[in-house]
C-alpha cells in the first residue's frame, strides 16, 4: 500500500505528527529564567538626583546572572536554573484555534478579552471556556499583575517537546532556547537529546556490530586500568621513600600524567 491510501490512518492529517516520522509526547512546554528588578539595581551618574533619573527612566532595572553577552554554549542549554511562568500547549487535546489563541493571550496578557470573544468561533473560546477566561495561566506571576507572558524581566525562554521516532525507536528531547541579553540582543540555541527506547532494536547486523564496538570499548578500557595498576605497584615497590611520597613524586608527576 502507497502513503496516498488513507484506509491505513485512522485520519489525516495525524495528530501530533512532526515531520512525518515523529510524534509529539504530551504537548510543547514553555518555560522561563527571571532576572531580578529594583531601583538599586540603575547605574546612573552619581551627580545626577535620584528622583530626576527615577522620573526620566520611569521604570526600574533587571539585571541578569548569567548575563549572556557571549553566544551560548551547549551546556547551558542542557541546564535550567529555577523556572518560572510554565505554560504548556496540549497539543493532543486542543484545537488549533484553541492554541492559538491562548498564545494571543500570552502575548498581549489577556487584554480585550470580549473583543476575542466576538471573534472567535464555535467552542474556541481559550481553553475551550466562555472567552472569559485568560488562556495565560502565569501572566501575573511574579509581579502581581496580569501581562504579558514575555517582559523585561525574561532572560531566558525554553521551548521543550519530547519526540518519539517510530522507524528508528528513539526519544528525543528538543528545546529551543533564547537567550536574552541587556545589550538588547537574543541569541538561539536549539539542543537535542536522544535515547534509544530499546538497544537492541535492529537488524542482527547492526546489534553484532554495535555489541563488537561495546566489547572492544570495555576491552581497552580494562587494559588501561589493569596497566595504570601495575605501574603503580611497580612505582611503590621500586622507591626509598614512602609510598605516598613516591606516588605523588613519581607516578603523579607532570609528564607523566600527559
Amino acid at each position: 500500500w502507497g502513503m496516498n491510501d488513507t484506509s491505513h490512518f485512522g485520519g489525516l492529517p495525524v495528530r501530533d505528527d512532526y515531520l512525518h516520522y515523529n510524534r509529539i509526547i504530551g504537548g510543547i512546554r514553555l518555560r522561563q529564567e527571571r532576572s531580578a528588578i529594583g531601583w538599586d539595581l540603575c547605574r546612573m551618574p552619581p551627580n545626577v538626583p535620584e528622583d530626576i533619573w527615577k522620573s526620566w527612566l520611569g521604570k526600574p532595572c533587571t539585571t541578569k546572572n548569567p548575563n549572556y553577552e557571549l553566544p551560548p554554549q551547549v551546556t547551558q542549554a542542557e541546564t535550567f536554573a529555577e523556572p518560572a511562568r510554565v505554560e504548556w500547549l496540549m497539543t493532543a487535546l486542543d484545537s488549533l484555534r484553541e492554541i492559538q489563541m491562548k498564545l494571543v493571550d500570552m502575548e498581549d496578557g489577556c487584554s480585550d478579552m470580549a473583543d476575542k470573544l466576538n471573534t472567535a468561533g464555535p467552542g474556541e473560546a481559550p481553553n475551550g471556556g466562555d472567552g472569559i477566561t485568560c488562556g495565560c495561566k502565569t501572566c501575573s506571576e511574579g509581579t502581581g499583575v496580569l501581562g504579558p507572558w514575555l517582559d523585561e524581566q525574561t532572560e531566558r525562554i525554553e521551548i521543550a517537546l519530547i519526540l518519539y521516532n517510530f522507524e528508528y525507536g528513539l526519544y528525543s528531547y528538543v528545546t529551543t532556547n533564547l537567550f536574552f541579553n541587556r545589550g538588547g540582543r537574543i541569541h538561539k540555541l536549539v539542543q537535542v537529546q536522544s535515547s534509544w527506547a530499546n538497544a537492541f532494536t535492529g537488524t542482527i547486523e547492526e546489534i553484532v556490530i554495535m555489541l563488537i564496538c561495546d566489547i572492544i570499548w570495555i576491552l581497552a578500557l580494562t587494559y588501561i586500568l589493569v596497566s595504570e595498576v601495575k605501574e603503580v605497584i611497580r612505582v611503590v615497590q621500586f622507591s626509598q621513600e614512602r609510598w605516598y611520597k613516591s606516588l605523588k613524586n613519581d607516578y603523579l608527576s607532570m609528564w607523566n600524567i600527559v
